[in-house]
C-alpha cells in the first residue's frame, strides 16, 4: 500500500517537493532549523492548497516516505512550550486525518489498509530554545532523552502512531530518516 501512496504523491503532487532548509523555515524566528537541501514534501503547502477558501486547520510541516513508514515532521523553533505541547498534538492528528483524506479521494482504500500504515511522528526542535528541564534529575533526563520523547507527542502512539520521536537537527535526525528508508544525502552540511 505504502509503495501506491508514494506514487500517487510523486504523480499528483510533487509540486510540494521543498528543501528542508525551506521547509524547517520559521518565519517568527527568521530562520530555519535544518540547512540541508534533500526535498520532501511540505505538507503546510498542500494542506493549503487543499483547504484554499475552507478553514484552515493545523498541519505539519513535512511528509516524507520511508520503506514502511509515512514519516511527519514538525520543526519546531519557538520557546512556548506548554502552547505548543497542546499545537503538536493536534497537529498531528489534523495531519492524519488531511494525509488520510487525500489517499481515500484517490486511491478509496479500506480502513484497514488504512490503519495498517506505519505512521511516525518526529518532532525537531532547536534545544538551545528549548533546554531539558532544570528540575529533572540526571536520571529522569537521562531516561527522557533515551526513549527522545517530548511534548508529550507520545500520547497517540500505539494508537494512531506506530512511533513518535523529538530530535534536534542534525545527524540524530539524518540516522532516523535514513532508518526509515527516507532518501537523505550523507555527505551535505547542517547547522543546529
Amino acid at each position: 500500500m505504502i509503495n501506491t501512496i508514494r506514487q500517487l504523491f510523486e504523480k499528483k503532487i510533487h509540486n510540494f517537493k521543498e528543501s528542508i532548509e525551506k521547509i524547517s523555515y520559521d518565519k517568527e524566528n527568521d530562520q530555519s532549523l535544518c540547512h540541508w537541501k534533500d526535498s520532501f514534501y511540505n505538507f503546510d503547502r498542500i494542506t493549503a492548497f487543499l483547504l484554499k477558501g475552507m478553514n484552515q486547520t493545523a498541519s505539519v510541516d513535512m511528509l516524507a516516505f520511508g520503506k514502511k513508514q509515512i514519516v511527519f515532521v514538525e520543526f519546531k523553533a519557538g520557546k512556548n512550550v506548554k502552547k505548543d505541547k497542546k499545537q503538536l498534538q493536534l497537529k498531528i492528528l489534523e495531519s492524519l486525518l488531511l494525509f488520510e483524506m487525500i489517499v481515500s479521494n484517490h486511491l478509496n482504500p479500506s480502513s484497514k489498509e488504512l490503519k495498517s500504515l506505519e505512521k511516525v511522528y518526529i518532532v525537531v526542535y532547536d534545544p538551545q530554545k528549548i533546554p531539558p528541564s532544570q528540575t529533572r534529575t540526571k536520571y529522569m533526563e537521562n531516561h527522557l532523552d533515551s526513549r527522545q520523547v517530548r511534548f508529550g507527542v507520545d500520547k497517540y502512539q500505539d494508537t494512531f502512531l506506530s512511533e513518535t520521536k523529538t530530535l534536534s537537527c542534525g545527524e540524530e535526525f539524518k540516522k532516523v530518516l535514513r532508518r526509515y528508508g527516507c532518501l537523505i544525502q550523507s555527505n551535505q552540511n547542517y547547522t543546529q
